[in-house]
């Protein structure tokens, strides 16, 4: 790493504590964190836990209509048996919480966020960047987002940068079949993939066993479950259905896809944007992810470009995948370095990891009284929306139609 490019990585850290510093104060006075944390502070860790308490129980695809793979309650089970030991059958998930000691779950949120890095970074930094690194992301707002939640989507992290950095087919085709068992979207990957029909015959071993390696789990998992797992695709489609009623305070709280935007409107009246804004936001996401598509089918693209463009369109396309999804950008970032593509790495980089930007609020709306999990006490809360909220799906639409341009400049214009 060269002198100017340490001098803005030391910068980016400092900014980076600046937030610390932020969040820290504004729990020491206000007994709540501030926004993006999730609008519902009694509801601190309850992906994890709620699931946690269906892992335990019957009725996890006919009752609850879950869209999680077996794999995720198996993974839970171990986690229980692990660090928590018997948990009574009757107790919810918030009771299944007050008897957990979260400390295991945070070394598991901590250790997958090194161990991608370790996979990802280690040929362009060394060990004390890399630490400094690991500090930026680690109190970056994606990272304590999903953390806060507890949301069982930091498992996937180290396996996407398994998946984008082995070389070995075999091993990408058990990353991604583990990718997908863990969170059903990437079979996009797999998708985009196919749809590079100029690759197929470099990528044949790669096609074919994915989707082999990909229902083995799945079924050996589903076995082992127990359960009615094969209700998943109707419960996906239930899901994907149900996904335009999510409340605006849900979909807001740490957007990733301008098309989140359409639900300012739901959150107050201040905002009277006419609903044709939201369907011009999609479409105007669906063009160039429709552009880049067309470009995939007709150029033979790299693996690497075809890997971050999936990551691009999962985190795009929709509210549905929800802001957790800007993680899967911390692995592709060397590629961005390596390419010598600072525009795309200081997008993301400033605009989506630095948390600064949600030091200044741009809406405050109506909250209620609660009692806050981590501060123990009763509090009214004083929601309100920051500027990142707001930058960083703007951003990350930037990334897709930058990245749209340099696939044609390197694919299209290199054939000219």
């Amino acid at each position: 790493m060269k002198k100017r490019e340490s001098y803005a990585l030391d910068a980016i850290f400092i900014l980076t504590c600046i937030n610390i510093f932020y969040i820290a104060l504004y729990f020491e006075v206000n007994r709540y964190l501030p926004p993006p944390f999730f609008h519902d502070k009694q509801d601190t860790f309850m992906d994890f836990y709620n699931t946690m308490y269906w892992a335990g129980h019957e009725g996890i695809y006919d009752v609850w209509n879950s869209i999680y793979p077996p794999i995720n309650f198996i993974i839970l089970k171990i986690y229980q048996f692990l660090f928590m030991g018997e948990v009574a059958h009757d107790l919810d998930g918030f009771a299944i919480r007050g008897q957990d000691n979260i400390t295991p779950l945070l070394f598991i949120y901590i250790i997958s966020l090194i161990i991608a890095i370790e996979i990802s970074y280690s040929s362009i930094v060394d060990l004390k960047r890399k630490f400094i690194i690991i500090i930026i992301f680690l109190f970056s707002p994606p990272f304590l987002f999903a953390l806060e939640r507890g949301n069982l989507i930091i498992l996937c992290l180290p396996v996407v940068s398994w998946l984008l950095f082995s070389k070995n087919k075999i091993s990408r085709s058990l990353a991604l079949a583990l990718l997908i068992n863990l969170k059903p979207y990437f079979f996009i990957f797999y998708i985009i993939q196919l749809l590079n029909v100029k690759s197929h015959q470099e990528n044949k071993e790669f096609l074919f066993l994915s989707p082999v390696f990909s229902l083995i789990l799945f079924l050996v998992t589903g076995l082992i479950l127990n359960q009615e797992f094969y209700l998943i695709p109707v419960n996906i489609l239930g899901f994907a259905a149900n996904s335009a009623i999510l409340s605006p305070e849900n979909v807001l709280s740490f957007p990733s896809s301008i098309a989140s935007f359409s639900h300012l409107r739901g959150l107050a009246s201040e905002f009277r944007l006419p609903p044709i804004l939201g369907y011009l936001a999609h479409l105007v996401v669906w063009i160039y992810l429709i552009k880049t598509i067309l470009l995939i089918y007709k150029k033979n693209i790299s693996f690497e470009d075809l890997f971050i463009f999936s990551i691009i369109f999962l985190t795009n396309y929709s509210t549905s995948t929800g802001g957790y999804g800007l993680l899967y950008y911390i692995p592709t970032l060397p590629l961005f370095y390596k390419q010598k593509d600072w525009v795309l790495l200081i997008t993301i980089v400033i605009c989506i990891y630095i948390g600064i930007w949600d030091l200044i609020p741009i809406f405050q709306y109506n909250g209620d009284s609660t009692r806050v999990f981590l501060s123990g006490e009763m509090v009214k809360i004083e929601p309100f929306i920051s500027l990142g909220s707001i930058i960083r799906p703007i951003a990350n639409f930037a990334v897709l139609v930058l990245f749209f341009k340099n696939l044609e400049k390197r694919y299209l214009d290199a054939y000219i």
